[in-house]
């Protein structure tokens, strides 16, 4: 259970190189609702109401969204998931400090905040406008009262830096 464990963190820590390296062919590419159907046993309906449940698995997804370019402070329910994968699996501190903020993203009816890594901040609000659709790379790390929580580890825009 421990090397298993270990491995998962490896895998994650290795998704999270630079935006030149970064593996986007290992991130599946589906919709939230087709992500909810696809964890409806696994994470959605096992998560207590209220609680949370952390997920083992590294999911990769690359999510088609539209960007609001609202901000706010890692929520507290988001933390707690964070904390206890982290925990769980035994994950570096490193690669949790670079979850201090979260954004939301609207995917059809659905708002979703997001945590995303610091170093992304900055070159998502150069590349991306209020309305703009793009690709979000998350992780699914658990759920919280029965809604996903997602890591984003990347972003791909059709817009590129001036």
């Amino acid at each position: 259970m421990r090397l298993t464990g270990f491995l998962i963190v490896i895998f994650i820590c290795l998704s999270l190189r630079v935006h030149a390296e970064f593996d986007f062919s290992g991130y599946e590419k589906l919709t939230i609702s087709e992500i909810k159907i696809r964890h409806a046993e696994d994470l959605l309906k096992a998560a207590p109401l209220p609680g949370y449940i952390v997920s083992a698995n590294a999911f990769k997804y690359a999510l088609p969204v539209s960007f609001t370019k609202r901000l706010r402070n890692l929520s507290k329910k988001n933390a707690s998931v964070i904390k206890a994968w982290q925990k769980t699996l035994r994950v570096p501190d490193d690669f949790i400090n670079l979850y201090k903020q979260e954004f939301k993203i609207v995917f059809g009816d659905e708002i979703y905040w997001v945590p995303v890594q610091e170093e992304l901040l900055p070159h998502m609000g150069t590349e991306l406008h209020p309305g703009d659709k793009f690709e979000l790379y998350v992780i699914v790390i658990g759920a919280i009262d029965n809604k996903l929580v997602f890591l984003a580890t990347e972003f791909r825009s059709d817009r590129a830096p001036l």
